[in-house]
């Protein structure tokens, strides 16, 4: 590559830029800033997470302290009902909603001695059956108790009022446990902290919410098991921990501690950002004032900085331009350094990215895109590669007797209306238009590259078409002009793909028996009275997502196999999809009289394919 000014006094671009070693302050006071919000950030998530464990230990002590006090009362409360000595239960505690001894009988628990707290029910218009319900529900729970363990269950969704019930052994050899429903403010005090940007949350075994801060979440009975901290909590064998973890896109900070009761635990969870919103605020106060010394180096060095940046960012807009396909950019070389260098190097680029441009767009028009490409590259040679593909068929139907009742000038203009839109169909599902054979389209799907889904890309480019030929009939019909019908042929299977011809004209293009099969299911729509028919082969890969009607079998030269075809109504999940192959002719607007010729085709005695 050659620089005439190279030979003029070169002026290295770095003795032009040492002038503006005022931005290493800028360096140096990022850097200072972010290392301190760094340490500053570890040391606030430290203490922050040493304040939640601590949260959720005095929290799971006082809820433990809490519930054995709870056992203690109940165990008493039984004790008086066994005697026949009870008082009103509100006495006892008026947090106490109901206490009973039940008697496991399979599937239920028979209530032997109950009392209830009349005035909490009154308020709250429930009934002791209400309570019992709640108790029946949870049989399966409340039944664990018969082999020594206890069992917290969170009532308020059946009751609608913030409750919870514990169940506890009383007499297991005769399968007698006490059940007891008390008011969520029994423990409410010992439960929540007050001031505190975490949340904490009481779970039972199961992970369902027995404590919450808000009572809808209560109310509604919400199953936290999978949230991480709740899920290490339940599958650890220590009694605390913490974690950090992601929901909704948030990151939390979590603590767990077990109760010790009824393999209950407690949790507790704070949004991150929210407890390091501080320490955010003081970067942010920090980048202030670094922004307002950049603005002042800023003012010092700028009017010497715009000599070097303005041919930069014109170069910018350049790139921009080019990006966009415009390459005969005017751009003049004007200083004597790298910028300079810079500039004869980006217009000789310009001009030889127009000229390989010219030439790709030449061959576009030709051939696919991709190959266009690959054929600059170098990448196309003589011969061809085994692949696996779709293959498709199209023809207008009648279009000899069509053509015999327009002008020439006519026939091209139908012709070229109804390729532009086919072909159009099939680019828009990544297919590759291999050739034009007079009204007829051939193209393929998976060549020269796959789109990993090329059965379903093809069969939707052709019901595509379908949609879209319906549509230009309708508006041919208004003009007063001809009807288009077409049929298509689709096949699935390995086919011989690459550049055939010699080499001075080559044309890509796909050959094999799966060719030839696709072209003889296009035939097929004729005698058949459709418009889509698909082989064996690909209906195996796309069965699950549309509706077929299976067409008598056939048989077709060079086949020794009697060949399955169908025709495709649409997707499934298109309420719209005819039901039948009738449904879909009156859509297309076929009139069908099957014919007794129509069987088989052939040119003279070599017959192509005949129906069975």
């Amino acid at each position: 590559m050659n620089f005439p000014f190279l030979s003029k006094k070169f002026i290295p671009l770095n003795f032009k830029l040492v002038f503006v070693n005022s931005f290493a302050m800028i360096l140096t006071m990022t850097t200072m800033i972010f290392i301190a919000t760094y340490y500053f950030k570890k040391d606030s998530e430290l203490r922050i997470r040493e304040n939640n464990i601590m949260i959720t230990d005095a929290i799971g002590a006082r809820l433990n302290t809490e519930f054995g006090s709870i056992i203690q009362v109940v165990r008493f409360i039984v004790n008086e009902l066994e005697q026949g000595t009870e008082k009103p239960l509100k006495e006892y505690d008026k947090f106490f909603i109901s206490i009973g001894i039940y008697k496991s009988t399979g599937y239920a628990l028979a209530p032997l001695k109950t009392t209830y707290n009349d005035e909490i029910l009154t308020k709250a218009e429930l009934s002791p059956a209400d309570i019992e319900n709640q108790i029946q529900i949870y049989t399966k729970h409340f039944q664990k108790s018969l082999e020594g363990e206890a069992n917290l269950q969170n009532f308020s969704p059946g009751l609608k009022l913030e409750t919870f019930a514990i169940s506890i052994p009383y007499k297991t050899e005769s399968k007698k446990l006490v059940v007891a429903t008390i008011d969520y403010k029994k423990i409410r005090e010992s439960f929540e902290t007050k001031g505190n940007i975490s949340k904490t949350i009481l779970l039972n075994s199961s992970g369902n919410v027995i404590g919450h801060p808000e009572q809808n979440l209560l109310i509604k009975g919400e199953n936290l098991y999978g949230l991480p901290i709740a899920k290490q909590m339940f599958t650890t064998n220590v009694s605390n921990g913490q974690t950090v973890f992601k929901k909704s896109g948030e990151t939390f900070i979590g603590s767990f501690k077990k109760v010790g009761f009824a393999n209950a635990g407690v949790i507790s969870i704070i949004s991150k950002d929210k407890a390091l919103e501080e320490v955010y605020n003081i970067q942010r106060r920090n980048l202030v004032l670094m922004i307002i010394s950049i603005l002042v180096v800023f003012f010092i060095v700028y009017n010497f900085a715009k000599q070097i940046t303005k041919p930069v960012l014109y170069l910018v807009e350049m790139t921009k331009k080019i990006k966009e396909g415009e390459f005969n950019i005017p751009v003049k070389v004007k200083t004597k350094d790298e910028i300079g260098l810079l500039e004869e190097s980006f217009l000789q680029m310009g001009n030889g990215l127009a000229e390989r441009e010219k030439v790709k767009d030449a061959l576009a028009k030709f051939v696919n895109e991709d190959i266009a490409e690959r054929a600059l590259k170098g990448e196309i040679k003589l011969g061809g590669e085994k692949m696996l593909c779709v293959i498709f068929f199209s023809d207008i139907r009648g279009f000899t007797a069509m053509s015999e009742k327009l002008s020439p000038e006519d026939v091209v203009e139908l012709l070229n209306e109804y390729m532009t839109q086919m072909v159009h169909c099939i680019d828009l599902t990544n297919g590759y238009v291999d050739k034009f054979i007079g009204d007829a389209i051939m193209a393929t799907w998976g060549v020269p590259i796959s789109k990993g889904n090329d059965a379903e890309n093809a069969i939707d480019g052709a019901i595509m078409m379908r949609h879209v030929l319906i549509n230009m009939n309708k508006k041919r019909k208004e003009e007063g002009k001809i009807e288009i019908k077409m049929g298509c042929g689709l096949n699935y299977g390995p086919v011989v793909a690459g550049q055939i011809g010699s080499e001075k004209k080559l044309q890509y293009t796909v050959i094999g028996d799966s060719v030839n099969l696709a072209s003889r299911v296009e035939a097929l729509n004729k005698p058949f009275g459709t418009d889509i028919l698909i082989t064996q082969d690909l209906y195996d890969m796309v069965q699950d997502i549309y509706h077929v009607e299976k067409m008598r079998q056939i048989k077709v030269k060079g086949k020794t196999e009697p060949q399955t075809i169908y025709a495709v109504l649409g997707k499934k999940n298109n309420p719209n999809t005819p039901k039948n192959v009738e449904e879909l002719r009156m859509l297309v607007g076929i009139d069908f009289k099957p014919e007794p010729d129509d069987t088989k085709k052939g040119d003279g005695e070599e017959v192509k394919y005949e129906i069975l």
